[in-house]
């Protein structure tokens, strides 16, 4: 099985007006993708931008026919509202923030779009265990495959969730790199068994697509790479890295 991630440049990031553009460049990164026979295609969170959930499912639709046509899963990020909003916790306390991850299959099974359930190490404490432990998980090629929104990786509950059900691989659809923490809780599942990964937003070329698979027993091994397999070199730039599993 194969499954590709990518670094993404700003361009268009966080702004409805940025959907066009993007959107053509989806199908023209899937279309190559699927020259390299990738299984799932990921892409940040955020990707695309929307004013509301009505405009989240017409996206949806659209990003569905590109799944269907080249017979290939899609998971990527949807933002309804940008990161600067007010009173965060009280968004995780009643489970309504604004990030979605958008999982497209290329069969008749309907889109999922999995909302954000935290999105650091403090605010985790405001979500309950019953949504820490939502399955979400795609199986393919009998891998099981876990997709986590942006920040969600430092959530202990989740992780132990990830790795109580014995997950194949996690990806992290990540918002941007700024300081890029989220390396330190990749370790922690590759060294329980889960092989990490993570698609991000960042301006710099050639940036690193982060990647950390387990060894031994709590050991892991880096093999996060800054080549790219896959270039669309527009605007925004898209840098693929493609991983057989």
């Amino acid at each position: 099985m194969k499954i590709s991630t990518c670094t993404v440049s700003y361009e268009g990031y966080s702004n409805i007006s940025g959907n066009d553009s993007r959107l053509i460049l989806l199908e023209e990164s899937i279309k190559k993708l699927k020259k390299e026979n990738v299984d799932l295609a990921t892409f940040p969170g955020g990707f695309l931008f929307a004013n509301n959930l009505e405009y989240v499912i017409k996206l949806s639709k659209q990003i569905r026919i590109l799944a269907i046509k080249y017979n290939i899963h899609i998971a990527l990020g949807i933002d309804t509202k940008q990161k600067s909003i007010k009173e965060k916790d009280a968004f995780i306390i009643n489970y309504s923030l604004p990030w979605f991850a958008m999982i497209i299959y290329p069969d008749n099974k309907a889109p999922a779009l999995w909302r954000q359930r935290s999105f650091n190490s403090k605010n985790q404490k405001y979500t309950s265990k019953e949504i820490c432990n939502e399955i979400r998980t795609l199986n393919i090629n009998l891998k099981t495959i876990e997709i986590l929104m942006c920040g969600e990786i430092f959530n202990p509950k989740i992780r132990s969730s990830i790795i109580k059900r014995g997950i194949n691989i996690a990806i992290d659809l990540g918002h941007t790199s700024k300081g890029f923490r989220v390396v330190s809780a990749m370790k922690v599942l590759a060294k329980n068994g889960v092989k990490t990964f993570c698609s991000v937003h960042t301006q710099a070329q050639n940036a690193m697509k982060y990647s950390y698979i387990p060894e031994k027993s709590n050991e892991f091994k880096k093999i996060s790479t800054r080549n790219t397999d896959i270039l669309i070199d527009s605007k925004p730039r898209l840098e693929f890295a493609i991983w057989n599993i």
